[in-house]
């Protein structure tokens, strides 16, 4: 699973065109924003699992950062259409 997410982050840095004539930099930020979720449910359960607080607050924030990033792309794909 990590391979995966580590080739979807490096695939994700090329600019190529889709067929609408855009840029698909959005696909990109979709793979950062599930990415940086990803992560930090990770971090959160890992470090609520050892009992540290202050280590799992700030993976819950990564968390939440990533859904929020999400949740952009998302809206600026609903635009888009």
């Amino acid at each position: 699973m990590k391979h995966r997410l580590l080739r979807v982050l490096l695939l994700s840095q090329g600019h190529s065109v889709s067929e609408r004539g855009g840029t698909e930099m959005s696909a990109g930020e979709k793979a950062k924003a599930k990415a940086e979720e990803v992560v930090g449910r990770t971090v959160r359960k890992a470090a609520h699992a050892a009992h540290k607080d202050v280590l799992a607050a700030k993976g819950a924030a990564l968390e939440a950062r990533g859904m929020m990033r999400g949740a952009k792309e998302r809206t600026k794909d609903s635009f888009k259409r």
